[in-house]
């Protein structure tokens, strides 16, 4: 099912494809190695989630619009803003809001001023388009060469009481902004797991980015209980328990059941986590804030184009958090570049994947740098889901408290509020001679009583 995309975010989709080399011009393509005008707009609603566009600049101007017109009444009208779709008609006139058809030759997407981006010859753009022209995708100047304005049904463009504005730069309006159409930062930490009971704290100094290294794009396998949106994961061997290897970064960005991407924190930002080891110069565990971004097959273009963008999003948001400097020396690296930095063990990741598809850190880093010069949206977290609030306690024959298990309750946590440390959830699992430290909603459980002779 689609979800309604925000024009923020459509427009900042398109910036994103204004890379170096230039994506090329195919008619009919709509992926890294080429598209058309509108191929563009609807490869940029596809990665957002959002509903497809119809095929032709024409075709998606007569059947699917919520508003259309002229350019000068969009202006008048407060809706020429970034998301805005731009078309050109080369005959004249054309259809207007009245719903007469028209004959469209070219569509682009309005992004404003004030997102850094620049046309080959030094000028601010505005638009961004696939050019046959020029032979690939880029920024324009010539927003006021189109003719005609549509909004694009699927997309929510907001308020309207000012003509022009710009994508907003990282800011608290922003954020709420984008939070209408559905935040894709969730939080579920991971108490089970050694790393966060060892809590230990950092003074963040940089951003270290990791691929997985397997072929499973699903959040699930690494992010667990299950939260309603990850799905369950049969083998219970998310990374949110007592493991084997001491492993743990602070999020992963990949897939949830429905297919959209996300990101989900799995450790506080400060916490020291476990995640790449060290070298002669020491480990970016004391330094760096970490996530992994679940990798595929590695031949999907779009599932690709899709978790770069939402790991530039969160470097971003952590950068804007942190005041963190993205272009600076070592603020931003890949595991690969922490071994060559000696912070780290030796992996490849990200390289061997970003390199598939015409990317590497250096061209990260510059998306991120964009995104805090205003040309991105920045995700907001989502809202702490509140719990129920549990039943109240019975004790049972041999005077022990008898607790209620409710949604997103963990052993750790159950032994934290009633014993006091949640250490001594190994009590409540030998009391109630548990097999696993599984638990689930509606479960009773003896508690032990909280003084010890």
């Amino acid at each position: 099912m689609s979800k309604v995309v925000s024009a923020a975010a459509l427009a900042a989709n398109m910036l994103g494809k204004v890379r170096s080399p230039a994506i090329p011009y195919k008619l009919g393509g709509r992926s890294d190695k080429g598209t058309d005008c509108i191929n563009l707009i609807g490869w940029a609603m596809q990665e957002l989630g959002g509903r497809d566009v119809p095929r032709g600049s024409n075709e998606t101007w007569n059947k699917g619009m919520a508003w259309r017109g002229t350019l000068s009444e969009a202006k008048r009208l407060g809706k020429l803003v970034p998301g805005t779709i731009l078309y050109i008609d080369y005959a004249k006139p054309a259809g207007g809001s009245d719903g007469t058809p028209g004959k469209m030759d070219h569509a682009a997407v309005y992004v404003g001023p004030g997102h850094g981006i620049k046309t080959p010859d030094g000028k601010a753009g505005d638009v961004v388009h696939a050019s046959a022209s020029r032979g690939g995708v880029y920024p324009s100047t010539l927003a006021n060469a189109y003719t005609h304005a549509a909004w694009l049904t699927g997309v929510d463009y907001g308020t309207t009481d000012v003509t022009e504005p710009s994508i907003q730069s990282p800011s608290q309006s922003a954020l709420q902004s984008q939070a209408k159409t559905g935040p894709r930062l969730h939080k579920l930490i991971f108490v089970n797991n050694e790393c966060y009971k060892a809590g230990k704290t950092i003074v963040p100094k940089g951003l270290m980015v990791h691929s997985t290294g397997a072929n499973n794009p699903m959040l699930k396998r690494y992010v667990g209980p299950d939260d309603g949106l990850l799905g369950k994961n049969q083998y219970g061997n998310h990374w949110n328990r007592p493991m084997d290897r001491k492993v743990c970064v602070h999020a992963f960005i990949g897939k949830l059941e429905d297919g959209s991407i996300a990101t989900y924190q799995t450790l506080p930002w400060n916490h020291r986590a476990w995640h790449c080891g060290s070298g002669p110069k020491g480990s970016g565990n004391d330094s760096h804030v970490s996530f992994e971004i679940c990798e595929d097959g590695l031949t999907n273009a779009d599932y690709f184009r899709g978790v770069f963008n939402e790991a530039v999003a969160l470097c971003a948001y952590l950068c804007d958090m942190f005041k963190l400097d993205p272009m600076k020396d070592g603020v931003i690296i890949g595991h690969y570049e922490g071994h060559q930095r000696g912070i780290a063990g030796n992996h490849a990741d990200p390289r061997h994947w970003f390199t598939k598809f015409g990317e590497s850190m250096d061209s990260f880093r510059a998306a991120v740098k964009r995104s805090l010069d205003g040309g991105v949206v920045i995700p907001a977290p989502a809202p702490e889901p509140v719990a129920p609030t549990p039943a109240p306690p019975t004790p049972d024959g041999s005077g022990h408290e008898v607790y209620t298990v409710v949604k997103g309750d963990t052993l750790w946590r159950i032994a934290a509020n009633k014993l006091g440390s949640g250490a001594r959830y190994t009590e409540i699992v030998e009391l109630n001679a548990l097999t696993t430290e599984a638990i689930y909603a509606g479960q009773k459980l003896k508690i032990p009583n909280t003084i010890r002779a």
